[in-house]
Formats: C-alpha cells, sequence, structure tokens
C-alpha cells in the first residue's frame, strides 16, 4: 500500500491511467469473459476504420486506447506505463505529459485510419480489423523521448537506451496478439514525436513572447 501511495505521489497522471485500463479490462472480463473477442470489443469502443469512416463513430479514436484482449495484454502494458510513464512525468510535468499522452492516443488511431482511407480498396481486411490497447500511448512516450535525445542530444540518450527493453516488449505484443495493431504502435509513436515537437515549439513561443514583453517594459 505504501509502494502504491508513493507511486501516486510521484507519477499521479501514470497512477491513474493505469488504475483506468485495470477498471476497463474487470469492466469487460465481467462482461464478457477473460477473452474478449473482437465482436464483443467492438461493443465497448474498440478500434475499426470501417466503423469510424460508415458509422461516424469518432470516439473510437480514443476509447480504443483502452481496451485490452486478454490479461497478458493489460499486465505488459501496464509493467511498461510503470517503467516508462513516471520517468516522463517527471521531464514534463502533469499537464505537458497529458498532451503527450493524448497525441499518442490520437495517433495510434488516426493515422492509421487515414493511412486506410488513402489505401481503401487496396487493403480492405484491414479496414475491417478491430484493435485496441494502451500500447500505442507507451511507443508514444517512446517517441517523445527519442525526440528529447535527438533535440538535447547528451541528455537524454542514456535514458532512451535504459528505455528500449520497454520497447522492445510493446514490439513483442505487436507481433504476438492478434487484435494489436502495428499501424497503431507506429502511429502512437509518431504522435508522441509530433506531441513532443509541438510542446518544443509552444515553449519557444512562450519564451520569445516573454523576452518580446520585457523588451518593451
Amino acid at each position: 500500500m505504501n509502494t502504491f501511495k508513493r507511486f501516486y505521489r510521484e507519477a499521479p497522471v501514470t497512477a491513474g491511467l493505469i488504475f483506468i485500463i485495470v477498471i476497463v479490462y474487470l469492466y469487460t472480463t465481467l462482461r464478457f469473459g477473460p477473452d474478449m473477442t473482437a465482436i464483443q470489443a467492438l461493443e465497448v469502443g474498440a478500434y475499426m476504420p470501417a466503423s469510424i469512416y460508415l458509422e461516424h463513430e469518432y470516439y473510437r479514436f480514443f476509447t480504443a486506447n483502452f481496451l485490452h484482449f486478454g490479461l497478458l495484454h493489460l499486465i505488459c502494458n501496464s509493467l511498461s506505463l510503470y517503467n516508462v510513464g513516471p520517468f516522463m512525468e517527471r521531464i514534463y510535468g502533469r499537464w505537458k505529459y497529458i498532451v503527450v499522452l493524448l497525441s499518442s492516443a490520437l495517433g495510434t488511431t488516426i493515422l492509421p485510419y487515414l493511412f486506410e482511407i488513402v489505401l481503401m480498396g487496396r487493403f480492405e481486411r484491414n479496414f475491417i480489423t478491430v484493435s485496441g490497447g494502451a500500447s500505442g500511448m507507451i511507443l508514444g512516450l517512446l517517441g517523445a523521448l527519442l525526440f528529447l535525445a535527438y533535440y538535447y542530444r547528451g541528455i537524454y540518450q542514456r535514458a532512451f537506451r535504459s528505455i528500449l527493453p520497454s520497447l522492445l516488449l510493446v514490439l513483442f505484443i505487436s507481433f504476438t496478439v492478434p487484435s494489436v495493431s502495428l499501424s497503431g504502435h507506429i502511429g502512437g509513436f509518431v504522435g508522441g514525436f509530433l506531441g513532443a515537437f509541438g510542446l518544443m515549439l509552444f515553449n519557444r513561443y512562450q519564451t520569445y513572447k516573454k523576452n518580446h514583453q520585457q523588451m518593451w517594459n
């Protein structure tokens, strides 16, 4: 209990995210059993390009990130969040960390969706593929860290190398869990990278604005 309290105190957003995905998994397990099927997952917000394109169910861009197909899927993602999340939350602070998570979550679904729309008709099977999971957000955190390692050379490169095991774990999930989207993982990674890039631009603008105001005061 003390360990959980310390974890929550040090990384409240990460702890809250893990709590949410566990609660969602318990709900789907009570409703459908431990092995939720793709059809059942669609009932509770899983991602499927066809449902978004034909039925305009845009909420799936967001809700799919909290669903998990089986206990192994949940445990792997929870452990990865536990390992990566607190470090990134300390770097960015609570609100900017939430921005990175959101850009990663939406990148996980929106970028593959746009890809499918552009290529619709060539890859019809992918258009009706059902997927979900928080692993895209985890890849997004690693994408954000890659941006930091590139932009602040020599500061975060060692940190990125130390978190590589979590990246390998998520890649393992990509190839072993049928309902996990590899394109979603790539989209999440890109989304996190772009989110970090956007925050850098925002910080630059804030610095410029502050300096400009001081110049004229």
